[in-house]
C-alpha cells in the first residue's frame, strides 16, 4: 500500500492512502513537488497480479489523489527503478530501468517518459545504451523549475568503466543522454556507484557518491558540486576511508543547507 503523508514538528501528520498493489522489489516510489507547490508527483511500480507497469499518483491544488498506469511492460521484460521529477512548467519527467531477459539479447538500460503540462504522456524513448548496463536513476527539481538527473553505468563503454553520470534540462524541456557530463572519481577510487542529488537555492548541484575501490567490496562514502556554469569538482571523502564492509549497497543521501553546509549520510 502506498501513503503519503508530511512531517510537521516531527510527527506524522495527514497520512492518506494513494495506491494498492506496490512492488518495492528493486526501487521504493519516488516523489516529487512541483517548485511551486501547486501538485505531488510519486512514480512507482505495479505488483501483483497486474504487476510490470510503471505508475503515477497525483494531487493537485484540488487535494484529491489519482492514480493512473503509465506504461505496460512485455512479459519477457522487468520493469523498475522509476524515479520522477515535475518541473516548473508541470511537465512530469520519469526515468526508469527495464531488464530484457531473452537469452539472446540480455540486457538491462534506462527509459524516459514525458507527461505534459496537460497531463498527457508522451511516447516511451530509449534514453541510454543497452549496453552496459545504465542503472539507479535519481532526479531533482530545483527551486526555478529545473530538472536534473544522475545516473550510473555497470560494466565497460568507449574506454568507460562502471561511471557516474549527470544530464540536466530547463523547465518545460527535455532530459538527454546525449548531454550527460561524467561525474569525477575521488582517491584511490575505480568505481562510482549511485548516490543521491541535491540542488541548492544559489543553483550548487550536489552528488553522493557509494564508491568502490575495487572489486574486494572496499566501500568509501564521497561528494561532488558543480557551482553554476562550472565543473563537477574532484570528490571529498566524508565517511571515514574505506569502510571495508561485506557486501551491501548503502545508498548515501545528500542535501545543503543555504549557509554553505552539505550534509552526507548513509548506512
Amino acid at each position: 500500500v502506498l501513503y503519503y503523508g508530511r512531517i510537521v514538528n516531527k510527527a506524522l501528520t495527514g497520512k492518506v492512502q494513494v495506491a494498492t498493489g506496490v512492488s518495492s522489489l528493486f526501487w521504493r516510489p519516488y516523489v516529487s513537488v512541483r517548485p511551486d507547490g501547486e501538485s505531488i508527483h510519486v512514480a512507482w511500480c505495479q505488483g501483483g497480479g497486474k504487476g510490470n507497469q510503471l505508475m503515477h499518483s497525483w494531487r493537485d491544488g484540488a487535494g484529491v489523489w489519482r492514480t493512473e498506469s503509465v506504461y505496460q511492460a512485455p512479459a519477457d521484460q522487468e520493469l523498475s527503478m522509476p524515479a520522477c521529477a515535475v518541473d516548473g512548467a508541470g511537465q512530469v519527467h520519469v526515468l526508469f530501468g527495464i531488464f530484457n531477459d531473452e537469452k539472446t539479447d540480455l540486457w538491462f538500460t534506462l527509459f524516459y517518459m514525458r507527461r505534459s503540462g496537460s497531463g498527457t504522456w508522451g511516447a516511451l524513448q530509449s534514453f541510454a545504451p543497452k549496453v552496459p548496463e545504465h542503472t539507479f536513476p535519481m532526479l531533482f527539481t530545483d527551486s526555478t523549475g529545473r530538472v536534473h538527473a544522475t545516473w550510473c553505468i555497470v560494466g565497460s563503454m568507449e574506454g568507460d568503466r562502471n561511471e557516474a553520470y549527470y544530464c540536466t534540462a530547463p523547465s518545460g524541456g527535455k532530459l538527454s543522454y546525449d548531454s550527460k557530463v561524467k561525474l569525477p572519481k575521488g582517491p584511490g577510487i575505480t568505481l562510482n556507484g549511485y548516490g543521491d542529488i541535491y540542488v541548492d537555492h544559489k543553483g550548487v548541484v550536489h552528488r553522493s557518491i557509494g564508491g568502490w575501490s575495487s572489486y574486494e567490496q572496499k566501500l568509501c562514502i564521497d561528494h561532488t558540486k558543480k557551482l553554476p556554469g562550472g565543473s563537477f569538482s574532484v570528490p571529498t571523502r566524508p565517511s571515514l576511508n574505506f569502510l571495508n564492509l561485506a557486501p551491501c549497497d548503502p545508498v548515501p543521501a545528500v542535501v545543503a543547507a543555504e549557509g554553505g553546509q552539505t550534509i552526507v549520510a548513509w548506512g
